[in-house]
């Protein structure tokens, strides 16, 4: 087993088709009412949870990936399906990671989806170089070749001068699904998410998998000599090119199979890299008849998995003689991760490992789960892990993690009220070390035609922890209105000396407290302002 002693890293997990929807219950998290008095502290790791404030940061046409880059500042991406150019805008951000008001867009890559961006391990705030991953579109009824990997240098703050970028990798299949999230493994390379060409491995839409299709890529793209001195490294695995990862020297080569499409990868600090599955509701879908396995129609769940090289994680690919969907019938018993419709002694592929699927998320309120991230701030989340839920439950849900890196619980993000906060549609997540600052890209609207985008946006969640609440100005144990605008001012809501807003009490419970702010908070899903809110 592969495993690495790593810091934090992002991940990702979105399919690109319109799946319906279904109405979730999810269960209340308990969240104590706080009072003046526990106000003079800060909520402890260990917490079953805390709230968050939900504030918008800018509106963006369907924002893909977001980052942070080594200067302390925010990075979006955007996938433009109906222009011929995909962006990256910076957010500027203090050092604790609330927004200063200022976005420029720092690189514009024509003809290009983009759909996932990694800062360099050897990046710096003198030294912006990203890593994107970005195509041309799905290809209608056929497999194409568009998906590319590029390194992109964008120029620093008020430095002025335009981006440079250089394709290093090209020739990624483009289907069903394209290449997605990209990440930087502790090991220094670079881990690519392929998606697949087929909804289940099947013949469909006029396609057929490839040798490197529903795959986790990776390839040492900073090694000395990469590309053979060549570049880009093309990786069609057509003629002419007839590119094969398996060969001896492939500078791009397969870290693990049967991934139907996940979105994004990290590594948790736990040494483990995690990912979703995304699967489909296609009624058509069906398996492919191949190695003894018959052609079945099937759903399998929508699952969190740890990626380990050389496991096999369910989707059939032929051209790699992978023909078993998920675990198949072995037995007449009930099997791990097996798939019913299969007649009783099909068995999984040789390298299908049971144990690394470790969390059906539907249940969750995970339909789509895509960007996934460590929570490694302090507090009551350290340690968790975050999804993106693109849609279903629309919210972000955490998961924490036992010694062997298995899920033994699941919650929501939830506001002062304990109510879970949902977005349009959710993609990605990136959180800031220190304040532990939820930054969410939100896709925005969703339609068959794959998604206009309306109201998307960027948005940040501000935890409890964002600020040192209770008595901030010192001026005695008790709790004051005083306090309670320079809390405000912290969140970036309204500046402290804005007595024109009083909101004190405004629960009427006899004390100025958390429930009094979210009360004002509760209607600002917009930008920080200089302009006092209106009260409730």
């Amino acid at each position: 087993m592969l495993k690495w002693p790593a810091p934090f890293v992002r991940i990702w997990g979105w399919d690109q088709m319109v799946r319906s929807e279904t109405k979730l219950n999810i269960n209340t998290l308990f969240i104590a009412v706080l009072t003046a008095a526990s106000l003079a502290g800060v909520a402890q790791a260990g917490d079953p949870g805390f709230p968050f404030y939900k504030f918008k940061i800018a509106d963006q046409l369907q924002p893909t990936s977001v980052t942070l880059g080594p200067d302390g500042h925010l990075y979006v991406s955007n996938l433009s399906f109906m222009t011929t150019t995909g962006t990256i805008t910076r957010h500027e951000l203090d050092a604790s990671g609330r927004y200063l008001g200022q976005s420029e867009v720092v690189a514009s890559l024509n003809a290009a989806l983009i759909q996932g961006i990694a800062f360099d391990p050897s990046a710096s705030p003198s030294n912006l170089v990203l890593w994107v991953s970005h195509n041309g579109g799905q290809e209608p009824n056929q497999v194409g070749f568009s998906g590319t990997i590029s390194r992109v240098t964008v120029p620093g703050v008020g430095e002025g001068g335009s981006f440079v970028e250089e394709t290093y990798i090209d020739g990624l299949p483009v289907g069903a699904h394209s290449p997605n999230g990209i990440s930087f493994g502790p090991d220094g390379r670079l881990y690519i998410t392929c998606g697949s060409m087929t909804p289940f491995g099947g013949t469909q839409w006029g396609r057929d998998e490839t040798p490197i299709s529903a795959t986790v890529l990776v390839a040492d793209v900073n090694a000395p000599g990469f590309g053979g001195g060549s570049l880009p490294v093309d990786v069609q695995t057509t003629a002419p090119v007839n590119y094969d990862p398996d060969a001896v020297g492939a500078f791009v080569t397969i870290f693990s199979t049967g991934i139907r499409n996940m979105y994004d990868i990290a590594w948790h600090s736990n040494g483990e890299l995690y990912g979703c599955i995304n699967q489909g509701n296609f009624a058509t879908a069906v398996t492919p008849n191949c190695g003894g396995a018959p052609e079945v129609h099937s759903q399998p769940a929508e699952v969190l998995v740890m990626v380990e090289e050389g496991v096999y994680y369910g989707h059939p690919n032929p051209t790699r003689n992978e023909c078993v969907l998920n675990g198949g019938n072995p037995t007449a018993g009930v099997d791990p991760w097996e798939i019913g419709e299969y007649p009783v002694g099909i068995a999984p592929d040789a390298n299908f490992d049971p144990a690394r699927i470790i969390r059906n998320v539907l249940p969750d309120g995970g339909r789509s789960p895509n960007g996934i991230a460590e929570y490694i701030a302090p507090g009551p989340f350290q340690d968790r892990l975050l999804i993106a839920n693109f849609i279903f439950s629309r919210t972000i849900q955490t998961y924490t993690l036992d010694g062997n890196g298995l899920v033994t619980d699941s919650d929501s993000i939830r506001d002062f009220n304990g109510s879970p906060i949902s977005f349009i549609h959710p993609l990605d997540i990136a959180i800031h070390p220190m304040s532990g600052r939820v930054y969410v890209a939100d896709f925005g609207e969703w339609n068959l035609k794959g998604g206009d985008g309306t109201d998307g946006a960027v948005w940040v969640l501000d935890p409890l922890t964002a600020c040192q609440c209770g008595d901030l100005d010192a001026a005695g144990a008790v709790v004051d209105l005083t306090d309670f605008h320079a809390l405000a001012d912290c969140l970036g809501l309204s500046p402290a000396t804005s007595q024109s807003c009083v909101c004190a009490d405004s629960n009427a419970d006899g004390e100025i407290n958390l429930r009094d702010f979210a009360s004002l908070t509760r209607a600002f899903d917009q930008a920080p302002s200089n302009s006092p809110p209106d009260c409730p």
